[in-house]
């Protein structure tokens, strides 16, 4: 009989652990081409506009080293060649990864600073790829080369928050 009240904790826990995984969302994964940009939109809920945002890298989201963070305000942080702005309206903050190289594959979380309890955070995968695109659906004919839209990549890519997105944001 000691199975049911561990087994309603197990699964109460998952809940509100799940809960707080819609707190902030953002793509799986995202690429871009070496040397241009990525932009990568993170989304989150009403009551968290003036709280500090950040980008991190690491392999698991305790082993994470933050890139670039916000103060909670929407002013645009750039540190080397990433940037962060928030859009407290939009409640999304993007990140910009700019001039690509080979080295910035790798495991990326959207982190919300929450200082009094654990941080809300939504892993990202970014690969950079060498050469020209194959396949953009935003085709520049008059230079016949590729472009890339920072906000058609959450569109893009396959991910979690699109469902979240179309729900709370609608089609603009």
């Amino acid at each position: 009989m000691r199975i049911f009240p561990v087994l309603f904790w197990i699964l109460l826990k998952g809940y509100f652990q799940g809960l707080a995984a819609l707190e902030l969302t953002g793509p799986e994964a995202v690429s871009g081409l070496w040397g241009r940009s990525v932009s990568v939109p993170c989304q989150y809920h009403e009551g968290y506009q003036e709280t500090p945002k950040y980008w991190c890298s690491g392999i698991t989201w305790q082993s994470c080293s933050k890139v670039v963070e916000t103060t909670g305000s929407e002013a645009e942080v750039t540190r080397g060649r990433v940037s962060i702005r928030d859009n407290h309206t939009l409640r999304v903050f993007t990140v910009t990864m700019e001039n690509l190289t080979l080295e910035d594959t790798g495991i990326y979380w959207c982190g919300i600073n929450l200082r009094s309890k654990s941080d809300f955070n939504s892993p990202v995968s970014v690969t950079v790829l060498q050469g020209e695109s194959t396949f953009n659906p935003l085709h520049d004919t008059s230079s016949h080369r590729w472009r890339t839209s920072p906000y058609v990549v959450g569109f893009l890519v396959c991910s979690r928050s699109f469902l979240f997105n179309l729900l709370h944001m609608g089609w603009e």
